[in-house]
């Protein structure tokens, strides 16, 4: 408004010669501060001679300057809602984002998602409601808070320094633009809407990945040939690495002295269909008929117990020379309900880990982080159960030894690279069934948390685990006392190159040394190992070996993607 104007004006100029009836007419204020409109617009704007005048001329050049300033207005809609409008809003609000889920949880007895749900969006709900933009708007502007009680009394800035605080409109003014930062801050900071994004990327990942598990099959598809050469041999090195390669104490295999190599092969055939271990387990053990893949018989126990449609998979190998001994290979992450396994059982303890290694001597937290991840699995531990992979092989294991199909098996191994060596860890634990985990993820902090619980003594006592240095996936979880460090030939700037089960499988058949078994040719052509040393007279190099092979093992399973080394 022009009254408005005029005070600032006079604020900020402090000029006691302004006319103020001048500036109240404002056709005349107008024509006294336009281009060239009245007398001393035009004084202001044209050269006049010197003369006799010239003091009075100047005179009147000075005030018709200090009388010119600039008016600004700004035309602002507001579009408001009706108040139909707005209730109806809120009613559907409430009964589809509120009622409906409430009623959802509590009808299929999810009452500890139930309970969080409600804490949760009753904190949701206050902050929405009573945001501090959302009230503002209401009011109008920072004009209608009465943010002092007795406006433009005391100081301001105290024991700041400050030679003069600020006080009276000045001191309102000053708190207001205060006022107005922080609920900026609060309603709009960056922070705010990094965290949105954030959580809605997380939540789109997890719901394609849950569209994705869906859609996928059992991933039995054909894969890159496993080729294996026997006239070849690596001799092992001359030092202490590693004094687990017999692991003779619980895990022996007959009279094989590679009983770490033995366990580390039979988890990678764990992710291959019947016909290609048919063709490799009298390949790599040395003849037909000396281990077995009982596939109909797991098969079986899958439609006998009901567990044939929880899409987990693994093998159970025999060994007729030793007809008490069995080995269940579970398959790690291969399909994207696997995936989705791996976040609901050690999301968790990721989580956990994180927070510890990211804090202040987080290191203190150690003894308590078991029960912070078992109250964060509290709230969905019977949904978990009800997935989990675990309970199918634990229970394979249990009947088999109770005699399931009448068969008499007393000595059970259980062996599995990523998620199947984690699941080897647990199904090991419950069951008490010795178990190699090849970079397996741990049961440590999630062992409250299982059905049933498991303790630090059963995974102590029959669990070993293989892990690789830089491998972050296999310290997910903790890690057991029985465990090898492994020494990683992976380029430093690969994340998750240590976090290979082939890897593993090569480093073990290097450092140990093959003693008899044949060596995967993609130690040398795809990890970089040096070529093994030609056993007796063979009279082809390694490369021609293993051309060789790829092409028996296409013609004798049947498969058509080849290795790509040879094209």
């Amino acid at each position: 408004s022009s009254a408005a104007t005029v005070e600032m004006y006079k604020d900020i100029n402090a000029d006691e010669g302004i006319d103020e009836a001048l500036l109240a007419d404002e056709e005349a204020f107008a024509d006294e501060a336009g281009d060239g409109g009245g007398d001393n617009g035009k004084i202001a704007n044209e050269e006049e001679p010197v003369c006799e005048g010239a003091e009075k001329v100047e005179e009147e050049v000075h005030h018709a300057e200090k009388r010119t300033m600039f008016q600004l207005w700004e035309t602002t809609r507001v579009s408001q809602p009706k108040e139909f409008t707005c209730c109806s809003i809120i009613v559907f609000e409430f009964v589809f984002f509120w009622v409906w889920p409430m009623c959802i949880l509590f009808i299929t007895k999810n009452y500890p998602v139930a309970a969080v749900f409600l804490i949760i969006s009753i904190i949701a709900m206050l902050r929405k409601f009573f945001d501090p933009s959302a009230i503002l708007c209401e009011l109008g502007s920072m004009n209608d808070v009465d943010i002092e009680t007795n406006p433009g009394d005391g100081e301001l800035f105290k024991g700041t320094g400050r030679s003069k605080s600020l006080k009276g409109p000045d001191k309102t003014l000053v708190l207001k633009a205060r006022l107005a930062d922080i609920v900026g801050n609060v309603s709009r900071s960056s922070a705010t809407h990094r965290w949105m994004w954030f959580f809605g990327t997380l939540v789109l990942l997890i719901f394609l990945l849950f569209l994705s598990a869906i859609n996928s099959d059992d991933g039995l598809g054909e894969r890159p040939p496993i080729v294996l050469v026997d006239d070849f041999y690596y001799p092992g090195e001359k030092t202490l690495q590693y004094p687990t390669c017999q692991l003779s104490k619980g895990f022996k295999i007959g009279d094989s002295d590679t009983a770490l190599g033995d366990y580390s092969i039979l988890s990678a055939f764990a992710y291959e269909t019947t016909n290609v271990t048919d063709y490799l387990l009298p390949q790599y053990f040395g003849g037909e008929g000396i281990a077995i893949d009982e596939d109909e018989f797991v098969a079986n126990y899958r439609d006998d117990s009901g567990t044939d449609e929880v899409p987990v998979y693994f093998k159970f190998i025999t060994f007729p020379s030793i007809p008490n001994l069995g080995v269940v290979a579970i398959r790690g992450s291969q399909t994207s309900w696997d995936w989705i396994v791996n976040m609901q059982l050690w999301s968790a303890s990721g989580l956990a880990q994180v927070v510890k290694w990211g804090i202040p001597y987080g290191w203190l937290w150690h003894p308590i982080l078991d029960e912070l991840v078992s109250f964060v699995n509290f709230i969905q531990n019977n949904n978990i159960k009800r997935v989990s992979y675990y309970t199918v092989t634990s229970g394979f294991i249990n009947d088999v030894l109770k005699g399931y199909g009448s068969t008499n098996f007393t000595t059970l191994r259980v062996t599995g690279a990523s998620l199947g060596g984690g699941l080897a860890i647990i199904t090991g634990a419950q069951t008490g069934a010795p178990a190699v985990a090849i970079s397996g993820l741990g049961a440590e902090y999630s062992r409250h948390t299982l059905t049933p619980p498991v303790t630090l003594a059963q995974i102590n006592e029959n669990v070993f685990n293989f892990m690789p240095d830089r491998d972050y996936i296999a310290r997910i979880g903790g890690r057991p006392r029985q465990h090898q460090e492994a020494q990683c030939q992976a380029s430093t700037s690969s994340l998750f190159g240590c976090h290979s089960m082939w890897r593993s499988v090569c480093e073990i058949a290097y450092r140990c040394g093959s003693n008899g078994r044949p060596v995967p040719c993609r130690c040398v052509q795809r990890f970089g190992y040096p070529e093994p040393s030609p056993l007796g007279d063979t009279n082809r190099t390694f490369l021609e070996a293993c051309k060789e092979q790829e092409e028996a093992f296409l013609n004798a399973t049947g498969s058509t993607v080849t290795s790509g080394y040879f094209d």
